[in-house]
């Protein structure tokens, strides 16, 4: 593919760069600090999987397989009269070269009940709200990039998941809600079924939402930042010749998980009642419009938000190896046709198996996908779990550019794929808990038991008007 090296000068060229658009070539600015080299952005992906479908769009300025990217992308079985489902997850690869260094971005988007729109939004203004800003240029200057550099990564990636979505209610769909506070109205005053399917419609425009992963390199510098249940692995090598580790780079926003249940009970509203990801994109009615949700009406304030969780910086030095990025379809297939593995170990393993295997990284993700796919209709069949509604997609972010030595087998012995937490400082625990964090619909209902018990105490010491001193989750 053809490189053209672009200056923008503007704000609205920064804009046009990123999004691929050739503005204009200018030598006579070498030390412009948005100087980039980017190949000319086109939707060279829409990939089918299925003849009733499209599965996901991608949009990249690289081709899948090579040194930067690969991707997958399979879709839930559909019956012949089941209507096309809608492209809702985007994959997104960006580059830009500037004077400190080179700046990568990886992103994998998926929209639910409908949440194209959103998807898109997402699309444009999250990647250009991290991407343009000036901040990112400073790496080359500071000595101690964990105390200079780390936090202002981390609150230019947050503030750019709070800006969007707040634009997204306050830009792109304040029409759509101007005109259904309209209908609204007419329909308390006269209920017909023309003005009910009138509100029926619009209420399916602003109900969708999305959910996203990403990964930020700056130079060798990565972090990785998640809103929703997507899910996120970073593989490097163990300590002894033979391990692998596999950590997870990732939160898990669902209403049964602590932290998430700790946010959902303060501001007054049982975290049983929370369907789908407790934090995401867009989602009218669960957050601006959740007075009107019965089982979200009593909440204090809006019970699902879009602060993202945001690991790094970690330095990436020659022992490790990719990135996984995922759907929350993906780990939900995992669960079903996976009990004794932890999701993590399970992906990697089969991963890293094709690899060996086939001696090439591309069309692997689209392998294990199939292969996961595979195992679940297989359940499906002996009508051991249910078919899902959402594709499953992955992305392999390559970290090296011998993967395929660092994960060979040694001495003829295939890789042993150990499971460690993302956090660093911990000792590790003399009890084993491997049982309770197992990643299994059974560990599940352990943890959540568990968890309901210890809310139970906390009443009764809060009906006795006991105190509790806090404690630390870890």
């Amino acid at each position: 593919m053809k490189t053209k090296t672009l200056i923008a000068k503007t704000k609205k060229e920064q804009n046009q760069l990123i999004y691929g658009k050739v503005v204009g070539v200018d030598d006579s600015l070498p030390g412009s600090p948005f100087s980039a080299c980017f190949s000319e952005l086109t939707t060279f992906g829409r990939l089918f999987y299925s003849n009733l479908m499209e599965s996901v769009l991608v949009h990249s300025d690289a081709e899948s397989g090579d040194d930067d990217i690969d991707y997958g992308c399979v879709q839930h079985p559909v019956s012949s009269d089941e209507k096309p489902r809608e492209i809702q997850d985007i994959i997104i690869k960006k580059q830009m070269v500037t004077e400190n260094g080179t700046i990568k971005l990886f992103a994998l988007i998926n929209g639910f009940r409908n949440g194209k729109v959103v998807a898109e939004f997402v699309e444009k203004e999250l990647i250009s709200r991290i991407l343009l800003n000036e901040d990112l240029l400073i790496q080359g200057a500071v000595d101690d990039p964990v105390m200079q550099f780390d936090p202002i990564v981390k609150k230019v990636i947050s503030d750019a998941f709070v800006n969007t979505d707040s634009e997204y209610f306050n830009d792109k769909i304040d029409g759509i809600l101007a005109a259904r506070m309209q209908t609204k109205l007419i329909a308390d005053e006269e209920m017909t079924a023309e003005s009910v399917e009138e509100l029926s419609e619009v209420d399916s425009q602003i109900a969708g939402g999305a959910v996203v992963v990403l990964a930020l390199l700056v130079n060798k510098r990565l972090y990785v930042a998640n809103c929703g249940n997507s899910v996120a692995i970073l593989v490097k090598q163990g300590t002894e010749p033979t391990d692998l580790n596999a950590f997870r780079v990732s939160e898990r926003h669902e209403s049964h998980e602590v932290k998430e249940m700790e946010r959902l009970h303060q501001i007054g509203l049982d975290h049983m009642l929370v369907d789908g990801p407790s934090r995401c994109f867009g989602d009218y009615f669960r957050k601006g419009g959740y007075t009107e949700n019965p089982k979200l009406k009593h909440a204090t304030r809006e019970p699902i938000c879009v602060e993202p969780a945001i690991f790094g910086g970690i330095e990436v030095d020659d022992t490790y190896c990719f990135l996984l990025l995922f759907s929350p379809a993906v780990s939900q297939a995992i669960l079903k046709v996976e009990t004794e593995r932890q999701l993590s170990e399970y992906v990697t393993q089969i991963l890293v198996n094709n690899i060996n295997e086939t001696g090439n990284i591309k069309g692997s993700v689209q392998t294990v996908l199939e292969s996961i796919m595979n195992d679940l209709k297989l359940k499906i069949e002996l009508n051991h779990c249910q078919a899902g509604d959402s594709a499953l997609s992955m992305v392999l972010v390559p970290l090296s550019s011998q993967i395929k030595d660092l994960i060979k087998p040694v001495d003829g012995v295939d890789r042993f794929i150990k499971t460690q937490s993302s956090s660093s400082g911990y000792i590790d625990s003399y009890v084993d808990f491997s049982e309770y964090f197992a990643e299994t619909p059974q560990a599940q209902d352990l943890r959540n038991s568990i968890i309901a018990r210890i809310e139970s105490l906390k009443q009764h010491y809060k009906d006795k008007k006991r105190s509790l001193h806090a404690i630390s989750e870890d």
